[in-house]
């Protein structure tokens, strides 16, 4: 990594550490809701953002940041959610994206009486300002969540440049799950987007989603690097086990053996550090 883009990720990093500081400032509403559960990286990511960490009292396998998040009570993975762990927190809110479910345990939720909140979880800037902004409003700091997006769109104002000559960089997003499959990512997906954003091509764009990997697909897509989430990278065993599936010691990733893992709630989340996401993806091109 150049000192250039060392210095960058610093200026993501202190700037993020001190916009934090001056939400906190602007003070808790009397009507905050005192026990707060999320389910959504993203969404936890935001609550603490907002200087509410201390209030979230459970939340989901996914919220891993900030390391505090990862000591509160597991209400287990936010697809397949049990109404009884919830409620067994005695929230006084429950905030979560769009993709929480399934939606018979959210209609028991909402039967029990339970506050809830959804929150859209489109994989864009303007997505993660409404994010920002939904998430602020459901426990309301609506000032405080305003603080919040001015922080992250002065970060994303700050976001060094990608050269020109790394613009054309074809980078292949691999995802896998926990028996070790690989999946390709297409368009329409949180990755397409990071990758977007972040200034390079994605490999594959002939179909949406995600399928799994195939030796034509891979030559097809003929990536320059290939991405990770970093804990996909032990059931796949390691970037080893990456150069090994179908067809990759025939692109030039493979050839050059460039295969880069990032934390994955990072990378994906679309949440308050998203600039840091995109800067990270810049470094790891170049």
């Amino acid at each position: 990594m150049s000192r250039l883009s060392r210095l960058s990720r610093r200026r993501l990093l202190v700037g993020g550490t001190a916009a934090s500081a001056s939400v906190l400032l602007l003070g808790a509403s009397a009507d905050m809701p005192q026990r707060i559960v999320s389910a959504g990286a993203s969404v936890t990511e935001i609550l603490f953002a907002l200087g509410v960490g201390d209030h979230v009292v459970g939340s989901d396998t996914s919220s891993r940041f900030p390391a505090a998040s990862q000591a509160l009570p597991n209400i287990g993975y936010h697809r397949a959610l049990a109404a009884e762990g919830i409620l067994s927190l005695r929230p006084d809110v429950f905030v979560h994206t769009d993709q929480a479910g399934p939606p018979q345990v959210l209609q028991q939720l909402k039967a029990a009486g339970l506050a809830m909140h959804q929150v859209p979880s489109t994989p864009s800037v303007d997505g993660l300002y409404a994010k920002i902004r939904a998430v602020a409003k459901a426990v309301h700091l609506v000032d405080n969540g305003e603080a919040l997006v001015a922080r992250v769109q002065h970060q994303m104002q700050a976001l060094q440049p990608l050269a020109n000559d790394k613009a054309k960089t074809r980078v292949g997003f691999i995802y896998a799950r926990g028996n070790g499959a690989m999946m390709l990512s297409g368009t329409n997906t949180a990755a397409h987007g990071i990758l977007t954003l972040a200034g390079v091509q994605n490999a594959m764009t002939s179909y949406e989603g995600y399928k799994p990997l195939s030796a034509e697909g891979m030559v097809v897509a003929a990536p320059d690097v290939l991405l990770i989430p970093q804990r996909a990278l032990g059931p796949v065993k390691g970037v080893d086990g990456v150069l090994r599936a179908p067809g990759v010691s025939l692109t030039p990733a493979g050839k050059t053996k460039r295969v880069v893992a990032v934390d994955d709630v990072l990378l994906l989340g679309f949440g308050p550090r998203l600039p840091l996401a995109i800067q990270t993806v810049r470094d790891l091109v170049r």
